[in-house]
């Protein structure tokens, strides 16, 4: 059996994706969020957990990696039909998170491919993805061809914080390397 399992997400692997997602804001984001909303989110997580369940039974869609030795989830990409009015035949990457211990292991290419491959499969040739502002991953995908196309805010959290955030555009998707 492999180390590593990129696998369909399921209403069982809830807890384990909000985990993944709550805690790599805690050690991934910190210095792109404020430290109220990351310990809201963390106070929440049983909350968050039930949405996501009812996300991924809606048929949200989620790819995980799975580390079958551990028996966890380490990784988890969201995705969805384009929620831009621009990129209207777009498939979206809504969310890519990692657990801090498993970053620059080079995964996180891994799954970026299988969604890759995913989309092929069901005949798209585009895609984007929104990344924070300030987020070095941004680099990451400019080498496989994401273009910074625009930029954008959500307003977050009772208090209305603004994120920023930079949309990126990959045209030719069977050209990914």
């Amino acid at each position: 059996m492999e180390k590593f399992l990129i696998r369909k997400a399921a209403p069982d692997d809830a807890y384990e994706i909000t985990y993944v997602n709550v805690y790599t804001w805690k050690t991934t984001y910190k210095w792109l969020m404020p430290d109220f909303l990351i310990e809201n989110r963390i106070k929440n997580i049983d909350i968050r957990a039930e949405k996501m369940r009812a996300l991924i039974k809606e048929s949200w869609m989620h790819l995980v990696l799975e580390d079958t030795e551990n028996k966890k989830i380490i990784w988890a990409l969201s995705y969805c039909p384009s929620r831009n009015q621009d990129y209207p035949n777009s498939w979206e990457i809504m969310a890519i998170y990692v657990l801090k211990e498993y970053q620059r292991l080079w995964l996180g290419k891994k799954l970026f491919f299988a969604w890759i491959n995913e989309l092929i499969k069901l005949w798209y040739n585009d895609m984007i993805l929104n990344v924070l502002k300030w987020n070095d991953t941004i680099n990451f995908y400019k080498k496989y061809g994401g273009v910074v196309v625009w930029e954008r805010f959500d307003e977050i959290g009772e208090k209305k914080i603004k994120i920023y955030e930079d949309i990126m555009y990959f045209e030719n998707i069977n050209s990914i390397k």
